[in-house]
């Protein structure tokens, strides 16, 4: 496979009007269209993409723009491609003509399942386990005297001396139609 490199500048700052350009090297293999971004000092693969428009990777590689435009390859990273440093070949994947060691070797048996009884105890007997398919059992009903609104109001009144009235506080207002 041909592949072509390029030195370029690269920044992460997509949206910033400022922003922070790093070195790096752009490599386009010709064959696959794929274009990958290396970072400059530890040759560290950034990103890559796969072109599928020959227009837009003639538009990018187009020498007239080299270190003036900004291309967008990659979703997180801006490009400036500098220069062209070379061109060499790829070395190939090349296809094993001997089987793999796994296929020389016999199958092993795998033995019948057979159902056994475990000496541990059934989740039915844990206390904690969910008991199932057991019959609906209504709630126990409280006596009413002991429910939490009632007993609130029982001790109101007790509290309150015994003249007054509980909504003594409101006053009666006669409501009368809005005349026009």
């Amino acid at each position: 496979m041909q592949a072509v490199e390029f030195t370029c500048q690269y920044s992460d700052q997509v949206r910033k009007k400022h922003k922070t350009w790093h070195d790096g090297r752009l490599k386009l293999i010709q064959s696959a269209k794929r274009l990958m971004l290396y970072s400059g000092e530890d040759k560290k693969l950034l990103c890559s993409t796969i072109m599928t428009s020959e227009r837009e990777l003639q538009r990018i590689l187009e020498p007239e723009d080299f270190g003036a435009t900004e291309h967008h390859i990659f979703g997180r990273y801006v490009v400036i491609i500098c220069e062209r440093v070379g061109e060499h070949e790829e070395p190939t994947e090349r296809k094993a003509t001997e089987p793999p060691v796994m296929a020389k070797r016999p199958l092993a048996k795998v033995p019948s399942r057979k159902l056994l009884k475990s000496p541990v105890a059934s989740h039915g007997d844990h206390p904690l386990a969910l008991k199932m398919n057991t019959p609906f059992k209504p709630p126990r009903s409280t006596a009413k005297a002991n429910r939490p609104s009632i007993r609130q109001r029982a001790v109101r009144e007790e509290q309150r001396p015994a003249g007054t009235k509980a909504r003594a506080r409101i006053r009666r207002v006669k409501h009368l139609p809005i005349m026009l």
